[in-house]
């Protein structure tokens, strides 16, 4: 598992439409920005995303804010 790229991305928000998940503009901003060490992917052997995962960082605590695999595997 390695942080999210930024093209990652566009998979993720495929991957978001299809669960009917509606995905607020400004929430890609912040993970492609001051919260990008906070997005991450597992990859398969060839580099291609398996799942996504965000963290919702406080001062003492976190928790997982999205959690998504690939439907299609």
């Amino acid at each position: 598992m390695g942080p999210a790229l930024a093209d990652d991305w566009q998979t993720f928000l495929s991957w978001a439409e299809a669960e009917g998940w509606r995905v607020p503009a400004r929430e890609l901003v912040l993970y492609r920005n001051e919260l990008a060490g906070s997005a991450f992917v597992l990859r398969d052997d060839a580099g291609s995303p398996l799942g996504f995962v965000t963290v919702c960082r406080q001062q003492r605590h976190a928790w997982i804010g999205n959690s998504i695999v690939d439907p299609h595997r």
